[in-house]
């Protein structure tokens, strides 16, 4: 589990690790579980062997960096919180954004 930093973006898109991203506000009382919830999904997912090589990270659209990731996925703040998914490989990157009745 990674908040989002240059250096964590070498391994998402050189090194082309598959990565689930949790894009919420910090400061906005409705997304205050959705860390605690996101971490304890990517603990039970580690465990599989199928999802080792799986990142998990989060993401605050009030962080520069976490704000280029967004607009990868064509994400803004109004669109918060949602899950997005970056798959990058040879051909390019493939993106994913799950609404919020994807999470129940």
């Amino acid at each position: 589990m990674f908040y989002y930093n240059d250096e964590f973006s070498h391994h998402v898109f050189v090194h082309r690790h598959v990565t689930i991203f949790l894009f919420r506000e910090a400061n906005n009382p409705n997304h205050n579980g959705l860390e605690a919830r996101f971490r304890e999904i990517a603990n039970e997912l580690k465990n599989e062997p199928d999802h080792e090589e799986v990142l998990f990270s989060i993401c605050d659209f009030t962080i520069p960096a976490h704000k280029k990731v967004a607009d990868i996925l064509g994400l803004s703040r109004f669109d918060y919180p949602k899950i997005g998914i970056i798959h990058p490989h040879r051909e390019g990157v493939e993106k994913y954004i799950f609404s919020e009745q994807d999470l129940h």
